[in-house]
């Protein structure tokens, strides 16, 4: 499970800061939609919700494939390496030349493993005790006789936003009206609607903000987007995102509702004359029905209804596409950039593999390879031919030319050892074969099909070093 345990709290490193930064762009996004109608705004929160799902799990398939696809590269008879055709296409965009990998202890891994898997339990129960509350809220309404005014109030809003026959159910469970379902969605009403206690302007501003939900089918979306968002509920910057999508949500059906009006200024009156009603009752227990007042959002509400406009819909089209592009572009980006996590090796594992270790060709040194041990990592640096050919299955030094590279990454698996060498992250396999010899082969991308070398490089210890 240690594999597995690397890639998950790796997948989580990459989310704690990819979700941030999703979230300011985000931000950005919305603020250049600020005059725009609110379900514009409200799809930029739900792209963005969708980022920080894909983005980390992008960026682990990344890795994995960078891993699974390093083979033994290919040379071609006096062709230098660094001209091979695989290592042509090594270009500074390619997305695993990003990647760093980061060393923890562990048990330091189990435990945020453990408690990762431990907190989802939980967020999955409460997601589990919302969803019964909600079916036993629904189970619990039933049916009764519908005033005339009611009747009329619901007809003309169901003509407006929604052909479907919505069946209008009384409940002891909400404080507030509230849809639920979602083939065959259904309206609950407090007793306070049955009695006449509303006019029918209040009931109108009332019914078409939840027939608005019902026609935009947001209670299957909701379900969709607290699915979406249960993996990543440790961040708060997710939170604030499932915030701005309730809000701007409920925006987006009080822009629909007040379409029923003379004016913008009668839906607010209207929408503050049910709220002193409904919300001096109690505090209703959490459930996954749309409420009128859920999300404590009546001022805000208030204000994007006064300050509604008309805009020109062509103008409206081309912020919102340039939002949605560059969200997505920046997304796209940023998974190319990663860490992995690998657990950290104990001391003795280290120093098998520390000290200077050369190989030779008629002879000569045409490659040496310096680890030493600091703070418990590998480090140093690769003295190399700078051309090498390939000849009988082997690559071997063309020409006396050396260069130095600094070891970038060094990761320890059993008897072997990944290098990755200078700024284009050539990696080599250091395999340990006895005492103090290794075989170490180059690793880069093959796509071309051409043979890979045969016989690997024997590197001999000449002393030791910590």
């Amino acid at each position: 499970m240690s594999a597995t345990g690397d890639w998950l709290v790796s997948t989580l490193l990459n989310a704690a800061w990819q979700i941030a930064a999703i979230t300011l762009i985000a931000m950005l996004s919305a603020r250049l939609l600020r005059r725009a109608p609110s379900r514009y705004v409200h799809a930029i929160w739900v792209v963005a919700l969708a980022a920080c799902a894909a983005v980390p799990m992008i960026s682990l398939l990344i890795q994995v494939r960078d891993t699974r696809n390093a083979t033994p590269v290919a040379v071609t008879p006096g062709q230098a390496l660094e001209e091979s055709p695989s290592m042509e296409k090594r270009t500074p965009v390619y997305f695993h030349s990003f990647n760093r990998s980061i060393s923890f202890p562990a048990p330091f891994i189990d435990v945020l493993l453990w408690g990762y898997i431990v907190f989802l339990l939980f967020r999955m129960s409460r997601l589990s005790w919302a969803a019964y509350r909600t079916v036993r809220v629904r189970r619990r309404a039933f049916m009764r006789a519908i005033p005339s005014r009611l009747h009329r109030a619901a007809e003309l809003c169901r003509q407006r936003f929604t052909e479907r026959q919505v069946p209008i159910l009384w409940t002891m469970d909400a404080h507030g009206p509230a849809t639920i379902g979602t083939v065959r969605p259904v309206l609950l009403l407090p007793a306070s609607f049955f009695d006449d206690s509303f006019e029918e302007e209040d009931l109108i501003c009332a019914l078409s903000h939840e027939f608005a939900h019902i026609g935009r089918r947001d209670f299957l979306m909701n379900f969709i987007y607290e699915t979406a968002y249960l993996p990543m509920s440790f961040h708060p910057c997710a939170a604030l995102i499932m915030s701005r999508i309730a809000q701007t949500r409920e925006l987006a059906c009080d822009e629909m509702a007040a379409t029923m009006f003379p004016s913008p200024r009668h839906y607010a009156q209207s929408l503050l004359q049910i709220a002193r009603s409904v919300l001096s009752g109690t505090k209703q227990k959490a459930n996954y029905g749309l409420g009128l007042f859920d999300t404590n959002a009546l001022e805000e509400r208030i204000m994007n209804v006064l300050a509604m406009t008309k805009s020109t819909p062509e103008w409206t089209r081309t912020l919102k596409w340039t939002a949605v592009c560059l969200l997505a572009a920046f997304c796209l980006a940023l998974s190319a950039f990663s860490f992995r996590v690998t657990a950290g090796i104990s001391g003795v594992e280290t120093e098998r593999f520390a000290g200077t270790w050369e190989t030779k060709y008629n002879g000569k040194v045409f490659f040496t390879i310096r680890l030493n041990v600091e703070n418990g990592a590998l480090r140093g640096t690769c003295t190399h031919s700078v051309r090498l050919a390939y000849v009988d299955g082997e690559l071997i030094p063309s020409d006396e030319k050396t260069d130095t590279e600094k070891i970038t990454d060094a990761q320890v698996s059993g008897q072997k050892l990944l290098l990755k060498v200078g700024d284009e992250a050539i990696p080599l396999e250091f395999t340990l074969i006895g005492d103090g010899t290794a075989d170490v082969r180059i690793m880069v991308e093959s796509s071309s099909g051409t043979p890979a070398p045969k016989k690997p490089w024997h590197f001999q210890r000449v002393n030791t070093a910590r």
